[in-house]
């Protein structure tokens, strides 16, 4: 896609809503490297200056967080839960587009203690 130069909106804010974007979207799914300065600046016909204040605003808003001599990648979404509305981890799971889920990591018989068992 094309930023617009002639838009009263810099383009390193196109761009970091271009991003936020595929990220929303899953085209730069939680975890994935996302392409490099040179190639952000290729496809979208942007001075690297550009890519790199775009980044940089997304990695301050924790969309993305960058590993030196890795690359710059995409950060697990959290899930966010309003105060005012209390939803249960599922709900709120499904209202910011993720799949509720649950892993067992230990199972294991205790023996209960005398006051515990009364409770």
């Amino acid at each position: 896609m094309k930023l617009n130069a002639g838009n009263e909106i810099p383009l390193y804010q196109q761009l970091k809503e271009e991003i936020k974007a595929a990220i929303k979207n899953g085209t730069f799914p939680s975890g994935t490297k996302i392409p490099t300065e040179s190639e952000l600046s290729e496809k979208f016909n942007v001075s690297r200056i550009t890519v790199r204040r775009a980044v940089q605003e997304l990695c301050q808003e924790d969309y993305l967080s960058k590993k030196q001599g890795k690359g710059t990648f995409v950060k697990h979404t959290k899930v966010k839960r309003k105060i005012e509305h209390l939803l249960s981890f599922g709900e709120a799971c499904k209202a910011n587009g993720m799949v509720p889920s649950r892993l067992v990591t230990k199972r294991k018989l205790v023996k209960l203690s005398e006051e515990d068992a009364q409770v």
